[in-house]
């Protein structure tokens, strides 16, 4: 059996302490062993706490107000999935549909599909206009992913194209999540 050295327990003991903090929105200490998925490159992360309700948003992303997340890839295409609260909402993935083909033009605010969930049901959108590039062949196989790894291997498609300005940073989201939670509580000012 290996035993880990002193120093490894501390960090782990010590980065373990400071997620338990209770801080209303802050920026987190990551894990540096947590990478992006695949990518072998570390990620920072803001974390947010409101409610009931923690997460992490990574902040090389930007993020739309219909909860989804968008991360640039290689030669202008997008990267698509839903956030931490938008899973949260809609409960484990049961089934996923796109009712968009490969190649086709969108506009933001158009339908791609829907998905269902032990929770809800939803619509999906396109955060931004461009085309439609396709969706992640992995979540054919595994679905979970979409929940148990939203800002890795669960992403839900992707997207060729430039977004709205209305997307915005790892903390614009925290201030739009504010207020939506704000309305959902009824603690509007």
């Amino acid at each position: 059996m290996v035993r880990p050295d002193v120093d490894s327990c501390l960090y782990i003991w010590e980065w373990s302490l400071s997620r338990l903090i209770d801080a209303s929105t802050s920026v987190s200490r990551k894990d540096p062993r947590q990478t992006m998925a695949g990518t072998g490159q570390n990620e920072s992360s803001l974390r947010y706490k409101r409610a009931r309700f923690i997460a992490h948003f990574p902040t090389n992303r930007l993020y739309a107000a219909s909860h989804f997340w968008l991360q640039e890839q290689t030669g202008g295409t997008w990267r698509i999935g839903f956030t931490g609260f938008a899973m949260r909402m809609l409960g484990e993935p049961v089934e996923l549909e796109f009712q968009i083909r490969s190649g086709s033009d969108l506009e933001r605010g158009q339908m791609v599909g829907w998905i269902e969930g032990f929770k809800a049901v939803t619509d999906l959108y396109a955060p931004m206009s461009g085309c439609f590039k396709g969706a992640n062949p992995r979540l054919d196989e595994d679905l979970a992913a979409v929940k148990a790894r939203p800002y890795g291997k669960g992403w839900l498609y992707e997207m060729s194209g430039k977004p709205g300005r209305d997307c915005v940073d790892a903390s614009g989201y925290a201030a739009l999540l504010d207020e939506t939670i704000d309305r959902m509580t009824g603690d509007e000012a």
